[in-house]
């Protein structure tokens, strides 16, 4: 589970420029046949009442509190941020932090996000509620936003995601979706999830439909590619959540 920020004052970023492996270009505006945005929930119905977002009984001193050490090649270059603003995210997703009431990131996202938004691979290992799946997923969408959506993102056709999650459980891989579709409400990104003992049918239907982020388990996401309902070819970012569980439970390369 990922926990919140709290407040930090920050003012807003400016808007991030396009850059990187995408086609360039707006997600919502997008030239591979699928139109983005047309959000098909509410606020409301991603976030929650904003009575229900409220960080203020989270007590920041005890994150502040935890030892953080970072190992690998120049990593003394690597600083981690005191406050999101200082990521410089695009407004979008900066907005949605806001609405989730992350402000103040957790030490595993201070140091998280500076190094894969660099381009770096990483390994995190921090214990449950300290926030890793805001620590991957922010800077995740943010490359994404920044470098513009591929030129030939399979459109309506073959799902071609460019971000890939997978969890070693349904529960875990529902968790991470519902947090994926709140940092990318309103961007134009849009997050699919597929898992087993769910019918094949409605969630390849999903897929069509388009998938810039897919988070699945294992065995349904081989089934999904045998099948040739989904494509990995252009996935740029791939997370592994909780790896060790996977490995413990049989799945490897």
């Amino acid at each position: 589970a990922d926990a919140p920020g709290g407040r930090d004052g920050g003012g807003k970023p400016a808007t991030a420029v396009a850059r990187g492996k995408g086609g360039g270009g707006d997600w919502k505006r997008r030239q591979d046949g699928r139109r983005g945005g047309g959000e098909e929930k509410t606020e409301i119905e991603v976030f929650g009442e904003k009575k229900e977002r409220s960080t203020a009984g989270i007590d920041f001193d005890k994150y502040d509190a935890i030892p953080v050490q970072i190992t690998g090649s120049n990593v003394d270059c690597f600083k981690a941020i005191q406050r999101f603003s200082e990521a410089k995210l695009t407004d979008s997703l900066f907005d949605n932090l806001r609405r989730c009431g992350y402000e103040r990131p957790t030490p595993v996202q201070r140091n998280s996000i500076p190094i894969v938004l660099a381009g770096r691979d990483l390994m995190a290992c921090a214990q449950t509620g300290s926030g890793k799946t805001c620590g991957f997923m922010v800077p995740c969408l943010e490359s994404l936003l920044r470098s513009g959506p591929p030129s030939d993102g399979g459109g309506r056709r073959l799902p071609k995601p460019c971000g890939l999650v997978l969890a070693p459980t349904r529960e875990l891989a529902a968790q991470i979706h519902v947090e994926a579709c709140k940092f990318s409400y309103d961007t134009g990104i849009r997050c699919c999830i597929i898992y087993g003992g769910a019918d094949m049918r409605e969630q390849r239907q999903d897929l069509e439909k388009g998938c810039d982020i897919l988070i699945a388990t294992p065995g349904r996401l081989t089934d999904m590619c045998d099948r040739r309902n989904v494509s990995l070819e252009l996935v740029q970012f791939f997370i592994l959540d909780e790896a060790d569980q996977m490995l413990d439970m049989g799945f490897e390369p």
